[in-house]
């Protein structure tokens, strides 16, 4: 369920990283072309503070990541996958991905729509390797960067 037989574990790793870079810095050149900062609400509040001491920044980009990609890609979408149509799960899994999200991030559509765009991919990726170590690789450099770069937003 974590690392994929289909391919060697070194290109699951590169593939993790570079994709989280490549969506992080994407991620952060929209919120930024679109002038977009973090609402003021206690959940970005709460974040904001855990990214600023190191056991809530190692939370935050790894206990997160792999509970959230256990739960969502790995159990989600593993009970449904020989009984429902791939990209209707893909597509299902990412809605709820983030409908979660959407208390932190309320008001503002377009973290919802970027949160929505990570988690269709996030789903790809666990449909494509048929492991959680990518995507779980890809949140977790992904919530690095942006948690980062989250602690300057206001």
């Amino acid at each position: 369920l974590f690392v994929s037989e289909r391919y060697s574990f070194l290109f699951q790793v590169v593939s993790g990283l570079v994709i989280g870079l490549v969506v992080a810095f994407v991620t952060l050149g929209v919120l930024k072309v679109t002038k977009t900062t973090l609402p003021r609400n206690e959940l970005t509040d709460l974040l904001r503070t855990m990214v600023s001491s190191p056991a809530g920044l190692f939370a935050v980009v790894v206990g997160a990541p792999i509970v959230e990609e256990f739960l969502f890609r790995g159990v989600l979408i593993g009970l449904f996958v020989d009984i429902a149509p791939v990209s209707l799960l893909i597509g299902v899994n990412a809605l709820l991905f983030m409908l979660v999200h959407v208390p932190q991030y309320r008001g503002l559509p377009i973290l919802h729509l970027i949160i929505f765009f990570v988690g269709l991919l996030l789903a790809y990726l666990f449909v494509a390797t048929g492991a959680l170590i990518v995507p779980i690789l890809v949140h977790c450099i992904y919530n690095l960067i942006v948690g980062i770069a989250m602690r300057k937003m206001v």
